[in-house]
């Protein structure tokens, strides 16, 4: 059956239409974040084609939007209206609930979404001509340079007639009476599509678009072929609008240690888009915390901020704030242990743990504070020692550390009585080099609490470590003692006791037996044989040239010495000795060799020239070539060849 062409339409809005706007809200201001773009969201759009045969009305014409929330551009104060929730009824063509037809304008851009339910269309008596249990579509248009539109649609329970359909389903006929004489055949055909466009610049989508068209075959009448109803269901659509750049007012908190969560307040921040630069470090987006309104980014003082102030810049696609300035203070200290974690009043305590500040560290011992002056701190804020306050009550007492930055947490240090003056039996050994290691037995000796005095040098107690029980101290005899016997005596809290001489003897010289190989060019490893070498301060002198000890690898028993022959050493015979901080050694004498000659020509051929004289050709082995050869860009100007 053909299609007639040209058809009279009348349109009219629905009469009968109940239509409910729930709410009409506004956008918050931070909308400001960007400026442009639009965004459209329609429940239904109905067009519906009047219909009269032989001056019979069998159809009005008419058309009509429902639900239908608009977005334009913010105005000067940021703001967007939307439509929330609506509900409509239109008998006798169409009945359905939009339980949302919505824009929204967030920082991050503009969101445009649809949905209906329960969704039924009657045409010409033909009930649930087109029907459907949930309809919904959505469009997202990010900022410019955040992200790219997309859009989705979906539609479940479709039927056309009260049989299962599909979106694209074409033409699928359904039987229709019109109730006028003369008519041979009628019939609808129902087709159903779906548009989901994304493009750089925007995105659309419409979940259901149903197109229905009537067909009749007169008698006498001429024939219908004409579309009677046109719906679009569910529609989305958005354009791209662009970025502002933020802008930052103030920091909450304004100073603080790594670690301080910062607040920055301004406009134009843009959630998974905004970046933090601070003490030229980057905090990542996804490590910044965006308000929903963009009106504050949240960051974390990263841990390797220096300590000062810096500036804080927040940055989005759309451009970056003015800075502002941090204070990034020094963190509180942290005290992890004691050592010892008892003793009397007197003893010399050490705290490990970290941020302790050279000159600006004082220690809360219970009720009584140790001033900074009598507080020493490592160079590294690593350790610090001080000494029980004299008057400190007997028994477990709260030890913290403080700093300008803050103060740690509590450790329990107990309090002991008095010890008895200590007694000192003997040393072991009562003589030998300076660096010794000397064990001193005894009684009543202080762990932390016990210094050692050698010929007039003090050993602190700090470097003394004393047995749990008491009765032994351990030190080593220091540095600068003259030859011979030396006073030792042991100091506690409790008094100071005599202990025998000390003989401070010469070290013992270190002996080279033997070197191995005992020649060899520049470059041979050579091992010295022999004894008393010293690990990390033995030297060996090569002729003229001085080797460091950090060129000299000992052994652990110390009778080996390896070194390298430098370079530059001349060919012939040379004297090697090792020195270590108690003498030298004698020689030994090494044999430096030439290098290896380099290999020589073997094999043979005609070297390649260009210019006059004849082509010079080698061969054999041994090949010696004598006199002014120029090869490849001159002449042979004489040559002498020699068979070896």
């Amino acid at each position: 059956m053909g299609r007639v062409g040209a058809w009279r339409r009348v349109r009219a809005v629905i009469a009968l239409v109940c239509l409910a706007i729930g709410v009409v809200a506004v956008m918050p201001s931070a909308a400001s974040a960007s400026t442009g773009g639009t965004g459209e969201a329609t429940g239904v759009e109905l067009d519906v084609g009047a219909l009269t045969i032989e001056d019979v009305p069998i159809l009005p014409g008419l058309t009509a939007t429902l639900a239908q929330a608009t977005a334009l551009p913010p105005d000067e104060n940021g703001n967007s209206a939307y439509v929330d929730t609506v509900t409509i009824g239109a008998p006798p063509v169409l009945d359905a609930t939009v339980i949302g037809a919505q824009v929204v304008r967030t920082t991050g851009g503009l969101t445009a979404s649809s949905e209906i339910t329960d969704l039924s269309v009657d045409l010409l008596g033909v009930e649930d001509l087109v029907a459907a249990e949930v309809i919904t579509s959505l469009a997202v248009c990010p900022i410019d340079g955040v992200g790219t539109p997309s859009a989705d649609a979906t539609v479940t329970g479709l039927t056309i007639a009260g049989s299962a359909a599909s979106v694209g389903a074409t033409d699928v006929p359904v039987d229709v009476d019109l109730g006028v004489g003369g008519v041979v055949e009628s019939g609808l055909y129902v087709s159903i599509t779906q548009v989901v466009s994304e493009g750089v610049t925007g995105a659309d989508a419409t979940a259901v678009r149903v197109t229905v068209d009537l067909v009749v075959d007169f008698l006498v009448l001429p024939d219908i072929d004409l579309t009677l109803l046109e719906l679009d269901l569910a529609q989305s659509s958005c354009t791209v609008p662009l970025g502002i750049a933020p802008t930052a007012a103030s920091l909450a908190p304004t100073s603080g240690p790594e670690g301080t969560v910062v607040a920055i307040t301004g406009t134009g921040f843009i959630p998974g888009a905004t970046t933090v630069d601070i003490a030229g470090e980057t905090v990542p987006a996804d490590a910044v915390t965006v308000s929903d309104v963009g009106t504050t980014a949240s960051f974390t003082v990263p841990a390797d901020a220096p300590v000062g102030p810096t500036t804080v810049v927040a940055t989005t696609p759309a451009g970056s704030t003015g800075p502002l300035v941090f204070e990034v203070t020094p963190p509180p200290p942290t005290a992890l242990s004691l050592t010892p974690d008892e003793g009397p009043s007197g003893v010399t305590v050490t705290v490990l743990g970290s941020d302790f500040v050279p000159s600006a560290t004082t220690v809360g011992f219970g009720a009584l504070t140790i001033a900074a002056p009598d507080v020493t701190v490592a160079p590294d804020g690593a350790s610090l020692t001080f000494l029980v306050p004299d008057g400190a009550p007997l028994g477990p007492t709260a030890v913290h550390v403080a700093t300008p930055a803050g103060t740690s947490g509590d450790l329990s240090f107990t309090v002991t009585e008095m010890p008895a003056v200590p007694t000192v039996t003997g040393l072991d050994p009562d003589e030998g080099p300076v660096g010794t290691v000397v064990e001193v037995t005894g009684t009543d000796l202080v762990p932390g609490g016990t210094s050692v005095d050698v010929g007039g040098t003090v050993v602190p107690a700090t470097e003394v470590a004393v047995s749990p029980d008491g009765t032994t101290a351990t030190f080593i005899v220091p540095d600068g003692l003259p030859l011979g016997p030396a006073s030792v005596s042991v100091t506690t809290p409790a008094g100071t006791a005599d202990a025998p001489a000390f003989l401070v003897t010469a070290g013992v010289a270190p002996t080279a037996t033997g070197i191995t190989p005992a020649e060899g060019p520049a470059g041979t490893v050579v091992t010295l044989i022999g004894t008393g070498f010293v690990p990390g301060a033995t030297t060996v002198q090569f002729g003229t040239h001085a080797i460091a000890a950090a060129l000299v690898t000992v052994g652990a028993d110390g009778t080996t010495a390896t070194f390298t022959v430098p370079a530059g050493a001349p060919v012939g015979q040379t004297s090697v000795t090792a020195t270590t901080p108690d003498g030298t050694s004698s020689p030994q004498t090494f044999t430096v060799t030439a290098p290896a000659p380099a290999p020589p020509v073997r094999g043979g051929g005609t070297l390649p020239y260009t210019g006059g004289g004849l082509p010079l050709a080698l061969a054999g082995a041994g090949l010696l070539v004598v006199g002014a050869v120029a090869l490849g860009f001159g002449r042979v100007a004489r040559a002498r060849r020699q068979m070896a």
